[in-house]
């Protein structure tokens, strides 16, 4: 699932990204309408109403452009902030197995030399590897139904 909001993060990047590039190709058209409106003003030359007027559309979708692709931005960190509280409770879940494969095999070899105290200690070690198991569980799980900022990220696909 990390994985997943990772990689929808790079995705609302990449469109924030392009958002951005269609915005600066916009504002290039109006400026170069700009320049010819004072072009053919400095030339005494009439300037023709739809220049005018193309500058004013360019500014108005640029406008729109730059929300979107807030949007976008705003919406790859919450994709990100999800992921990297998923990978964080990832590396509880594996600590917790790392040290309960050392409390079976201490148990194995406790069984093996039929030594009580050796048995004792690899419960404490699975209690321990319990321990990082409900803390990752229970304590960690901030964003567990990937609703981030009122955002269902739920991939139901």
């Amino acid at each position: 699932m990390a994985l997943s909001q990772k990689n929808d993060a790079v995705a609302a990047y990449n469109r924030a990204s392009d958002q951005w590039a269609y915005y600066q190709a916009k504002g290039i058209k109006a400026t170069i309408l700009e320049s010819q409106k004072s072009l053919l003003a400095s030339l005494g030359k009439p300037v023709p109403a739809d220049i005018g007027q193309g500058i004013e559309r360019y500014k108005k979708e640029q406008q729109f452009i730059s929300q979107q692709a807030r949007s976008d931005e705003k919406l790859s960190q919450q994709y990100s902030k999800a992921a990297e509280q998923l990978i964080e409770q990832h590396h509880g879940y594996s600590y917790s197995v790392a040290i309960l494969q050392i409390a079976v095999a201490l148990s194995a070899i406790a069984a093996l030399a039929k030594n009580r105290h050796l048995w004792m200690m690899s419960i404490m070690v699975a209690l321990l590897g319990t321990y990082f198991f409900g803390h990752s569980f229970f304590f960690k799980t901030s964003a567990p139904n990937h609703d981030v900022a009122g955002l269902n990220l739920t991939r139901s696909e």
